[in-house]
């Protein structure tokens, strides 16, 4: 564990609660699953910015895979990938390589936390079942970045992620290749507090400025699941919503779909090119039994809100 865990003062105390208590997105801990893939940088800095952001705290997690270090005990052989020559596979080395990975996913935890301006955080080697642990480790109220992809890329979808979008209990911030996680932002309002979560999350993204200290006005899309005389009374509600947020609301692009099509999400993300999508877990766009085929055809981050 690198550092002790930041107390946070009473200000930020206090904006938590008045934020939930007005179902505003909050968010306590963010927790970034670190492993040997690509991905993983973009999900570790992409953690460290949003908790220096949102005043979070930063819990990084390495998983060491019981299931590899049990065919480790087993007679078997490793065959190099550049020399092809097979070699007996010990159980040591196994368990020097995960030491030495979970090292590179703490020393890039500590580089991130820098670039992030972050005074401290977390970083925690777990042994176990990887999918399992990761879905399970972030509760309500925290925050699990990961990167869509696992180390193999044969999927559109990862295991790990799959396995989040099934199980997991917070909210899970499921990053595209690139790693951007930043307008333009697609983001589906509805009347539920989950809805008005989501719509604050977009609103937190979209709080940019120029170095000079102008804020910037980012494309801000919002589909509104609902009939015709709903959706008119949930496009008030939002521009009321922008406008308290000093956000222009004529900046903003509104559209109604009907509730049930889920492909209206991915017509949105390629019709106005959004590198995120803030989709709230109860979505009327969404059933619950679609969700992973809905988020694994997405090209886009993908933040579910709950």
């Amino acid at each position: 564990m690198n550092g002790e865990g930041r107390e946070p003062g009473d200000e930020d105390e206090a904006a938590r609660a008045a934020g939930a208590e007005g179902g505003g997105w909050q968010v306590r801990r963010i927790f970034v699953a670190l492993d040997a893939s690509p991905a993983s940088a973009a999900a570790a800095q992409t953690a460290a910015d949003l908790a220096a952001r949102l005043h979070a705290e930063l819990r990084g997690l390495y998983v060491e895979d019981a299931d590899l270090l049990r065919l480790a005990g087993l007679p078997s052989v490793e065959t190099g990938t550049f020399s092809a020559r097979a070699r007996r596979l010990e159980e040591g080395d196994l368990e020097r390589q995960l030491r030495a990975q979970a090292d590179r996913a703490r020393r890039l935890l500590d580089e991130c936390s820098v670039r992030a301006g972050l005074a401290s955080h977390h970083f925690e080697v777990l042994r176990g079942d990887v999918r399992r642990a990761v879905a399970e480790v972030a509760e309500a109220g925290d925050l699990l970045s990961l990167g869509r992809v696992g180390t193999t890329r044969l999927h559109r979808l990862g295991s790990v992620a799959r396995a989040a979008l099934a199980q997991g209990r917070g909210q899970i911030l499921l990053l595209a290749e690139s790693g951007r996680f930043e307008p333009p932002v697609v983001v589906v309002n509805g009347h539920t507090r989950g809805d008005h979560r989501a719509l604050h999350a977009a609103l937190r993204m979209a709080e940019r400025r120029f170095p000079d200290g102008r804020r910037r006005e980012d494309r801000l899309t919002l589909l509104l699941a609902a009939g015709a005389e709903d959706a008119g009374i949930l496009e008030r509600e939002a521009r009321h919503e922008l406008a308290a947020a000093g956000h222009d609301p004529d900046r903003a692009r509104f559209h109604r779909v009907r509730p049930g099509d889920h492909h209206a999400l991915a017509r949105a993300v390629a019709r106005d090119r959004a590198n995120a999508l803030i989709l709230p877990h109860a979505s009327p766009l969404v059933r619950a039994g679609d969700l992973e085929e809905v988020v694994a055809n997405l090209d886009c981050t993908v933040l579910l809100v709950r």
